[in-house]
């Protein structure tokens, strides 16, 4: 396959005021970026990061390719610059966010189907909220522009159809296009979505990919919205093993890394993480902590029980 993925990791995360890059920040157990790298590698894409000079991003592994962006010029600067790694034999590169949006595997496989699209874009119907990007559309309907909300005027501001922050281009739009990108914009910076507005005017087809019908979860710029996003994954990693058997009765917490058996039954404010492996048909009774344990199956694990390893 000679497919790319660039994640652009280069943010500093100062508006949520903490320490490190947002990509970096866990929901259930694990970086953001290690929830997309994991569906990227599903498709066995190729992946450049884009990270800040001395970024613990690095960190993540050798198995991937970094670029470094040495001052924050904006997500348009750093495509550019993972543009210019990128081998001339490749089809067509995937772009995301590494902060979001976390995606599944179904998405992944329909993003990467180009046919005869230049660019496939992911859209999202949503009113109210004024930071997402504008998708513009010609008078034929076909996508034509992203404005960023701070550039849309009020008229543009009430389009409810939004960018997501995914994109998957062919390589020959974007080595054509990449370099036109200007920073006359409210932000002073150089924007990846303008590249939507050169491969319209080059000619390219561009798609709007509706997310409706994914797992798709919004960027994340608050502490208020990495909260509320650890809340729904949460939601999605008990509901999944609620389909192969197992039971949560009341409120409890598994991080993303763990695994439990069919069967088994978790009573409240417990707390599941690291590598934990629980059996099939154990019974975690309430207030457990169990962190990087192994349990047998059909054990039964008595209130109050901690286990950290």
């Amino acid at each position: 396959m000679h497919d790319f993925a660039v994640i652009l990791a280069g943010g500093r995360g100062t508006r949520m005021n903490r320490l490190g890059p947002k990509s970096l920040e866990k929901i259930c157990g694990k970086p953001l970026i290690s929830h997309i790298i994991d569906t990227l590698e599903k498709r066995g894409l190729e992946i450049y990061i884009v990270v800040s000079p001395n970024s613990p991003v690095r960190e993540l592994g050798v198995r991937y390719r970094y670029v470094t962006q040495l001052a924050p010029l904006g997500t348009g600067d750093a495509l550019r610059l993972a543009c210019r790694n990128i081998p001339k034999y490749a089809k067509k590169v995937l772009v995301v966010n590494g902060d979001g949006p976390i995606f599944d595997v179904d998405l992944l496989d329909k993003m990467l189907t180009l046919g005869k699209n230049a660019m496939n874009i992911l859209v999202k119907k949503i009113y109210l909220k004024n930071s997402f990007g504008r998708i513009l559309r010609d008078e034929k309907g076909a996508i034509c522009n992203i404005k960023e909300a701070k550039d849309c005027s009020n008229i543009q501001l009430k389009i409810p159809e939004t960018n997501v922050g995914l994109y998957c281009i062919k390589t020959e739009f974007l080595r054509r296009n990449i370099e036109k990108i200007t920073k006359n914009n409210a932000q002073n910076e150089y924007y990846a979505t303008d590249l939507v507005k050169f491969v319209y005017q080059d000619g390219g087809k561009i798609g709007g990919i509706d997310c409706e019908n994914f797992q798709v979860f919004d960027s994340v710029n608050t502490v208020a919205e990495l909260t509320e996003l650890d809340n729904t994954m949460q939601h999605f990693i008990q509901q999944k093993l609620g389909v192969s058997g197992v039971r949560f009765i009341g409120q409890s917490y598994v991080e993303s890394t763990s695994i439990i058996g069919a069967g088994a039954t978790i009573y409240p404010n417990c707390y599941i993480g690291g590598r934990t492996k629980i059996g099939s048909n154990c019974i975690i009774y309430p207030n457990c902590t169990l962190i990087n344990i192994n349990i047998p199956n059909n054990t039964i694990i008595p209130p109050g029980t901690a286990l950290i390893f």
